[in-house]
C-alpha cells in the first residue's frame, strides 16, 4: 500500500477520532475532561523526555549520572561497572 492510498484512510480515522473526543467532552463534566488532560498532558510530557534522550543518544551524547564523574572510589571505572550500576540508580 503506497503512502498516498493511505492518506485518506488517515484523514477518516484521524476525524472518526476527533468526532469520538467531542462526544465525549459533550457527555463528560469538567472534572472528568479535566483529569483526562492532565493525563495527556503528563503523557506528551514523558514522551518528549523520550524523544529528547533518544536525539541525544542519537548524537552519542548520552549524559552519566553524577556518580560517575564524582570521584568516589566505588564509582566504577569503566563501562562493564557502570551497567552493572544501572540498576542500582
Amino acid at each position: 500500500m503506497s503512502p498516498r492510498s493511505m492518506k485518506p484512510r488517515f484523514d477518516d480515522v484521524k476525524h472518526r477520532g476527533i468526532a469520538a473526543i467531542q462526544e465525549w467532552m459533550r457527555n463528560s463534566n469538567p472534572d472528568e475532561i479535566k483529569i483526562v488532560w492532565e493525563r495527556i498532558d503528563m503523557e506528551i510530557t514523558v514522551m518528549e523526555e523520550e524523544i529528547e534522550k533518544l536525539r541525544e543518544a542519537q548524537k552519542g551524547l548520552i549524559p552519566l549520572p553524577e556518580w560517575y564523574w564524582s570521584g568516589d572510589d566505588n564509582a566504577p571505572d569503566t563501562w562493564i561497572e557502570y551497567r552493572g550500576k544501572e540498576d542500582e540508580v
